[in-house]
This record gives C-alpha cells, structure tokens and sequence, in this order.
C-alpha cells in the first residue's frame, strides 16, 4: 500500500478502535477529502480495513500473543493499529516480512513526524517474531468455545448464545461459513421478474443472462431451488456492478434468504399487504413481481433515508402499487376504529429489526456489535412491534414474521412468548416452503407444533449459512382462524 493510503488506512482503523459506532465506510466517505483520493486507492483502504475488522479479535489474539515475548511499557491507539495491520498483512495478505518493512519505510519518509525511533526498532522486531507464530501451540488447551470464537472471529456472545440450541460443531461451521474464503463464497443475484414469473419465460432470461455473463468471464452456478437467482463469487462483485444488466435494472443483488421470505408471504394478486419495515425495498419489489404488481403492498420504515432509497428502487425498477410511509412500526398511523373484526391486509410481513448475528458475511463490522445490551434492545422492539399488529390481524390475515438472526431470542422464544397470549391461540402455523431446516425445539409449548408427518415445528423454520449457504434467517408464518387450532 502507499505512504498516502497506508497513512489513512491506519487513520481511520484507529478512530474505529477509539470509537466503533461509526461505521467504515461513513468514515471514508468524508466529503472534504474524498474528492482527493483515486477510485482504486479508495477501494484498497476500503477492503483492507474490513478485512482487518473481519477478522478483528483474532487478529488482536495474534498481536498480544506476540507482544508477550517484548518488553513493553504502554502502547498507543495508532500504534496498536499498525501492529493489527502488520498481523493482517503478513498473516491474511501473505506480504513478506522485507516488503512490509520498506512499506513502512516510505511512509515514514512521505511523513517524517510519524518517526518515533524506539518505537520503530519495536515494530521491526515485532514482525521478526511474528514470523514465529504457532495456532497449534496459542490455542492449546483451550475450551473448544474459546477455539471457535478466537479462530472463526466471532464474538464470545455468538458462541454463548447458540450453545443451548446448536452443538458447537455446528456453531463453528457457521462461524466459518460467514468469513470469506477464496473462490468458496458466491454471492446471489436476482433476476427482475418484469415480466412475471412464468417458468418458460424465467428459464429462457435466465439463460440468456448467464451466457452474457459467461462472456464477460464472470463464472455462475443456477440456485437448485429458486430459478430466478443465480450465484456468482464474491470476488466479481464489481464486475457485475460495472455491467449492463446491473446498470439496465434487469438484475439486482439480492441474498436467498430474502427471497425466500417473499416465497414464504407465497403473494396473490388483489391480496393488500403490510410490509411493516419496508426498506431497502428488495423484498417489497419482489413481492410485486411476484403477482405482476396485481397486489398492493403499503409499506413504511423509521429511517427517513432509508425510505427514500426504498422510493429510488421502486422508481428504478418501476415497481407498481406501492405506497410508502415513513413510521415506526411499534406505533403505526393506520386506523381501525369500526373495523375491528373486518380484515383489513390479507398478508403482514415483519422483516424485524435485529442484532444481524446471521449476517457477518455481509457486514463484518456486525460482529463486534454483538453483546446483551443490543440483544435486550432488539427483543424488546420486536415485541412492541408485534403488539402493535395484534390490531391488524383479524380473521384470514397471515403474519410472516422473518430475523435475520441466529439467536433463538429473536426467533423461537418470541414465537414462544406470542404463544402464550390470549389473541394468539387463534393463530393456526402454516407450512413454509421446501429446502427449510427445522427450528430450534425451545421448550414443550413449541414442540406442541410438531406433526408426525413432519417432523419438524408447522410454521417455524430457518435456515443456516453453512447448510444453504445463505445468511442466517428465522421465519414465521401463521394464519388467524375463526376458531382456535389448539381447542
């Protein structure tokens, strides 16, 4: 990397360690400075920090393993950030010791006033010892709980959380399958169903698209399940960004389990649906599309900016019959009053907010945002929210309620408390799509749902980024009945 970006890289790194709540690429995208940095020097600062905070608590256990071995009096956030840089280049980058040395020799020649003598004789030989590291030695005789979240970079809270309902085997596969690995993570790409879904039409554009894409070298594999996605690697997501069919609308990235999630609402035409959190609007065009925008979804989301990304897609990719509104949905600006036995929407998604703990793929800087506090915080939304849609779900009405969450806190034990109420036992759980892995089995109420046939819990599934290798995502789907299922 060069003197300029080098110096920046480890500028931003360090504000990010001082004070994480402010994201990556906010701190990038200063609007003073960034007219001055290239393109390519821009997206180099930018892949290297996420990577470094990818990869952060290993990369941390590295560097105080090491430190262990030199006699040190106190260090400094900027320093602490070359020396998580030093382990991320030679470890990760597979950078030669000699290389990264001359990096840091021009940068200090480009800024003479980051020269600090003793400091750069400790640095030199913090990267001789680091050449010396052992993880067969560092991990030894540690708990396997401890393995995972040193070696797979997952928070402590991750494992904790998921140990009572998923054998740790299992925790770390998908610990594993959320950091990227060469030529091994594909990411999804949606076909705009502008003209329907009819099978014939969708094989035929599908077809036509890959053998576009084939000749711009990008490689494809067709999901088994859903015709319209196709995968493609991570790595050329740029390369899809910069094509036509990007840039025409025709497709548009968009995770499986999303999709999935617009399989599940299973959309008709003339049907009124509520999306509660509409934004970014994947799922809401989707939807659409699905009934060739015969339905009509009122959507809505809190965030103002959000919302109006949601109207740029709509327009984008002209889909019709949406109306949006910005509100929070604990506390929605849609009446009732004379209508409470009357259905008012055949089809309620809630796509809650949560602690994205099946998302670290995507949004690495989610991992070190994991912990009780913000875990309590998004339980407690989810719940207010779900209350407020007691309101609206009257006989025939569908409630789809989706996380993007591994925790059973956001996804079974919610399902559990709904259980308990009196409004709630006239709930009947419908089947949700193939391809579906069970729920966790929480506790006897849950398990109550279970069918003979099945095997699994009616109405509840999910589905995991090491066994469909998408993020990982709760889903529920139940229908209220006249008369209660459970009488």
């Amino acid at each position: 990397m060069k003197p300029y970006a080098l110096n920046k890289c480890l500028e931003i790194l360090t504000g990010y360690l001082e004070y994480p709540n402010y994201s990556l690429e906010s701190r990038l995208h200063n609007r003073d400075e960034k007219p001055f940095i290239p393109q390519n020097t821009y997206s180099e600062i930018l892949k290297d920090l996420r990577g470094i905070i990818r990869w952060l608590n290993k990369i941390q256990f590295v560097t105080k393993k090491t430190l262990r071995t030199l006699n040190l009096a106190s260090i400094t956030s900027l320093q602490w950030s070359e020396l998580y840089y030093c382990v991320y280049s030679m470890h990760w980058k597979q950078i030669p010791r000699h290389y990264l040395r001359k990096e840091f020799d021009d940068l200090h020649t480009t800024f003479p006033d980051r020269i600090i003598p003793a400091w750069n004789a400790l640095l030199l030989q913090f990267l001789e010892k680091l050449t010396h590291f052992s993880w067969e030695i560092a991990l030894k005789n540690k708990p396997l709980s401890e393995k995972i979240s040193i070696y797979q970079a997952v928070p402590s809270f991750f494992v904790e959380r998921l140990i009572p309902v998923m054998s740790e085997v299992k925790i770390e596969a998908n610990a594993k399958a959320m950091n990227p690995f060469k030529d091994q993570n594909f990411i999804a790409l949606r076909i705009v169903l502008d003209e329907g879904h009819d099978e014939k039409w969708v094989t035929e554009t599908r077809d036509k698209y890959i053998q576009y894409l084939h000749k711009k070298g990008i490689k494809t594999k067709i999901d088994s399940d859903i015709p319209f996605l196709i995968h493609i690697p991570m790595n050329q997501r740029k390369q899809i960004s910069n094509s036509q069919l990007y840039k025409s609308n025709q497709i548009i990235f968009q995770d499986k389990s999303a999709v999935i999630a617009c399989l599940i609402v299973d959309p008709q035409p003339l049907e009124l649906i509520l999306d509660v959190t509409a934004a970014p609007g994947m799922k809401t065009s989707l939807i659409q599309e699905l009934t060739h925008y015969q339905s009509v979804i009122i959507g809505g989301d809190i965030h103002r900016k959000r919302l109006k990304e949601t109207e740029k897609l709509m327009s984008q990719l002209k889909t019709k019959n949406v109306h949006l509104i910005q509100w929070d949905g604990s506390k929605l600006p849609l009446r009732t009053e004379g209508k409470s036995k009357q259905q008012i929407f055949d089809k309620i998604l809630l796509d809650a907010p949560c602690t994205g703990s099946g998302t670290f793929l995507k949004d690495p800087e989610m991992k070190w945002q994991q912990n009780k506090h913000i875990l309590l915080k998004n339980r407690i939304i989810q719940e207010k929210i779900l209350k407020q849609l007691k309101k609206y779900i009257q006989e025939g009405t569908t409630l789809i309620y989706t996380t993007c969450s591994l925790y059973p806190e956001e996804g079974e034990y919610q399902i559990n408390r709904l259980i308990n109420k009196p409004w709630f036992k006239e709930m009947m759980p419908q089947p949700l799509i193939k391809g579906i892995s069970p729920a966790y089995s929480i506790n006897k109420l849950l398990t109550a749902l279970i069918t003979s046939q099945e095997k699994n819990i009616i109405g509840l599934g999910r589905i995991f980024p090491a066994k469909q290798h998408t993020q990982g995502f709760f889903y529920a789907k139940f229908t209220r009945c006249l008369v209660s299922p459970h009488e």
